[in-house]
């Protein structure tokens, strides 16, 4: 990681609390001034870090700026490990998918985007994925079941999403 996707990743692993300029060098092994540059560098692409007077950094809770580091910060222990690719733009997160299954990669992989181009969806039916509309996600892994199977795993993704979403926001879809 960069030190700008490090230091990401640490403000959203501890959203919501403050970090000295100091505790972030030392937990990074950056000096005081590349922590500086890197979150005055983030603030310039638009992330929301708010920065307090003797009290250090923090990601703000409305920062909604999409991000590798950002996703990764939240996954469980057991997908720590999993390459993120977070886009603002991208044709299609499905074919992002697809272009790297399509090489020698194997293992699991999310996408993720603010925005497709060319939005695909089930069955390979195009659909409408503008900017500030959705966050749309592609999610590549293998696995031995059979196509009958693995066609549930998407409406089955689709509920869980729905459920999370009003779990944590209350929001009814």
């Amino acid at each position: 990681m960069t030190t700008k996707e490090t230091l990401l990743y640490l403000l959203e692993k501890n959203i919501g609390k403050e970090i000295s300029g100091e505790g972030l060098a030392r937990a990074l092994g950056f000096s005081r001034v590349a922590v500086w540059k890197a979150v005055s560098s983030l603030l310039k692409e638009g992330f929301a870090i708010d920065s307090l007077r003797s009290k250090g950094y923090r990601m703000s809770a409305d920062c909604d700026k999409l991000s590798d580091a950002r996703i990764s910060a939240h996954l469980p222990e057991d997908l720590a490990d999993m390459p993120v690719f977070a886009y603002d733009v991208i044709d299609s997160t499905d074919l992002a998918a697809k272009r790297l299954a399509g090489g020698d990669f194997s293992g699991r992989a999310l996408f993720a985007a603010n925005e497709q181009t060319a939005g695909r969806g089930r069955l390979g039916r195009s659909f409408y994925s503008p900017a500030g509309n959705g966050l749309y996600l592609s999610f590549l892994f293998s696995s031995p079941c059979s196509l009958e199977i693995l066609n549930a795993v998407t409406p089955y993704a689709a509920v869980a999403v729905a459920d999370a979403i009003e779990s944590v926001c209350g929001i009814k879809g």
